[in-house]
């Protein structure tokens, strides 16, 4: 695998505060993790940590609307995925599979008690992976809006594949992020052979949009290869993955009909398969759930929190379990 780094502010272990993060106290930090280094935002504190994993060509920044109410009961742990935001690019390791590998390292290395995991799209599939490979470091799982086969089999099929090619001559550009948010709003969400599209502009503010660009910019662009060639899922055995997830779980879909990419049916897998698994679903509001609908997020995520048992219930990490390398 061919490594490339990008210049850091800051150098694996060193500590750089973050803008606007003071009353938090949250710092940011360059952290080696098996073949690279990732940047990871923290909380300060001693409480138990929550580990937020964002969504694909997204960062950790995709969490400031959560991040201060979770850090009222728990130190928050934002990690940017490889070749998203301040981490190092890897070309050619973009499958869902080849971040949690990451991610278990952070676990293993960085933390000395188990966590609660959150994860949001491509965040929540690598979220429920780590759940099911390393069950005695997670203790519970909350997944927003995870693709799953919509990013899969059925992507030549879906709204996805057209909305991530239109974003290949946005990722890493030299635009200004008004001009990418104006490309970004303008994007229709169809399933081809559909008349019936969502444009990205009436679904998403402007604010949003300007984040989503913003990550553009940082977003090493072969990080859409896998996605676009139909490969990203590849190795990812996620229904396999799912049954040896066992513990408290915690599931948001949005609406397909609006954006969502969760569909009825692999949602009903994951209510299957998942043992403990609390569903919210939510009617008219699209994919980006703790934007679109943050108060909503933050209630039904500090209620569930609150449940979730304070020691582990089970066996020792293996990558070997729902993923195939």
């Amino acid at each position: 695998m061919t490594q490339t780094n990008e210049p850091s502010v800051s150098g694996a272990g060193d500590e750089s505060p973050v803008a606007g993060g003071d009353g938090l106290g949250i710092v940011e930090q360059r952290v080696a993790v098996g073949d690279c280094e990732i940047s990871v935002a923290r909380t300060s504190g001693d409480a138990p940590p929550l580990v937020m994993l964002h969504g694909v060509t997204r960062c950790w920044q995709s969490f400031l609307p959560l991040i201060p109410a979770l850090a009222s009961r728990w130190r928050v742990h934002a990690l940017d995925f490889r070749g998203h935001g301040a981490s190092d690019r890897v070309p050619g390791g973009y499958r869902v599979v080849d971040y949690v590998p990451d991610v278990v390292s952070y676990l293993r290395e960085s933390l000395d008690q188990p966590v609660v995991l959150y994860g949001h799209s491509l965040g929540a599939m690598v979220a429920a992976a780590v759940a099911a490979a390393c069950r005695d470091r997670v203790r519970g799982l909350i997944m927003e809006d995870p693709p799953f086969d919509a990013m899969g089999s059925r992507i030549g099929q879906s709204r996805p594949h057209g909305f991530f090619a239109s974003l290949y001559p946005l990722a890493g550009s030299e635009a200004t992020l008004r001009e990418v948010a104006a490309s970004l709003a303008e994007i229709n969400l169809c399933d081809p052979g559909s008349d019936v599209s969502v444009r990205l502009g009436d679904v998403r503010s402007s604010t949003s949009l300007r984040l989503s660009a913003w990550g553009l910019s940082r977003l090493d662009p072969t990080v859409l290869d896998p996605i676009v060639q139909g490969r990203w899922l590849d190795g990812l055995v996620w229904r396999s993955m799912l049954e040896r997830v066992d513990c408290p779980t915690l599931l948001f879909q949005a609406d397909p009909d609006a954006g969502g990419m969760l569909a009825d049916d692999n949602r009903s897998d994951a209510e299957e398969l998942i043992g403990d698994l609390s569903l919210v679903p939510f009617p008219e509001s699209d994919h980006l759930l703790h934007w679109g609908r943050t108060q909503d997020i933050v209630n039904h995520t500090l209620a569930f929190l609150e449940t979730v048992p304070r020691v582990p219930t089970s066996s020792p990490c293996s990558l070997q379990q729902g993923t195939s390398r």
